[in-house]
């Protein structure tokens, strides 16, 4: 029982960020790196909102789960951030261990599982997640494993996906997430192994509440990619065409995706790729990046 409660103890996990423990606030350990998970707790429920003519259209219940799992995330980054417990830890990093197993088992490509294989892929990503699930509550090291083991295979395959993509606008929004993505890395890797340097020339270390913004950004994008790619794979309508818009101004560069429903008699806005206004500088520019990384 003893060794149950130190899980919920303050300060009971071995990992320690850069950023000062309660120099901001006397119950909260690590106050950037909590507020920061804000972005992970209300973005799923926008997404959601967004995305529900859609879900109930093609009753596709992949939408749901994913954004289920990644409030999950959130709640268990902040209570991790805030208490430096070892509960808070295994919920964050297990939250993020479901969430790539998610994108393995639900939106991998079906050229590359063999659909007489699918069901029994299935299963077996749900077999290895619970093995981890419990294995890492008995050994919080198994989540490292895990964490390596299903994250890599995540990125190829999206990696993959964004140069296979022939729409314009879609592989955009694809890159753009894997740019925001590997920036957030950088923030992460910067604030764990350069922790001194960064108090010594820059001052507070915000580096792992930066990691959580992008990489909030970035998994919303990249879910958004997948939402669609998906859609276009396997779900055909005589009545609705799928297209990808952007909320709250569809033209402008910044804003969530979501999947839209358009009658057939109206033109995919995703094929258009003629976007004016301000930001027409900006897209072309990274088009250009785009077209040079593949």
């Amino acid at each position: 029982m003893g060794e149950l409660y130190n899980w919920f103890r303050y300060q009971s996990s071995p990992v320690d960020w850069c950023e000062p423990n309660y120099d901001f606030h006397p119950y909260i350990a690590e106050f950037y790196n909590t507020i920061s998970n804000l972005l992970l707790l209300c973005l799923p429920p926008l997404m959601l909102y967004l995305n529900t003519p859609y879900i109930r259209a093609y009753k596709d219940r992949t939408i749901p789960y994913m954004l289920a799992v990644a409030i999950l995330i959130g709640i268990g980054s902040t209570i991790f951030h805030a208490t430096l417990s070892k509960m808070g830890q295994y919920l964050d990093e297990l939250g993020i261990i479901w969430f790539n197993m998610g994108v393995l088992t639900l939106y991998i490509p079906r050229r590359v599982i063999p659909k007489s294989f699918q069901t029994r892929w299935r299963k077996l990503c749900f077999g290895l997640t619970l093995l981890f699930t419990v294995g890492s509550f008995l050994q919080p090291k198994f989540n490292h494993l895990a964490l390596s083991m299903f994250s890599i295979p995540v990125i190829a395959m999206l990696f993959h996906s964004i140069r296979r993509q022939s729409n314009a606008r879609i592989k955009l929004i694809g890159t753009l997430s894997q740019l925001i993505g590997i920036t957030g890395i950088g923030f992460w890797l910067v604030d764990l192994f350069l922790c001194n340097g960064w108090r010594t020339h820059i001052g507070r270390p915000v580096g792992h509440a930066i990691w959580h913004v992008l990489i909030g950004i970035a998994a919303a994008l990249q879910l958004s990619y997948l939402w669609y790619t998906h859609a276009q794979e396997g779900c055909n309508s005589d009545q609705w065409q799928i297209a990808m818009k952007l909320w709250p101004v569809d033209h402008w560069l910044i804003g969530v995706p979501y999947n839209a429903l358009l009658d057939v008699k109206v033109e995919l806005n995703g094929t258009n790729n003629n976007i004016q206004g301000a930001n027409k500088g900006v897209i072309k520019s990274i088009e250009i990046f785009v077209v040079f990384l593949t």
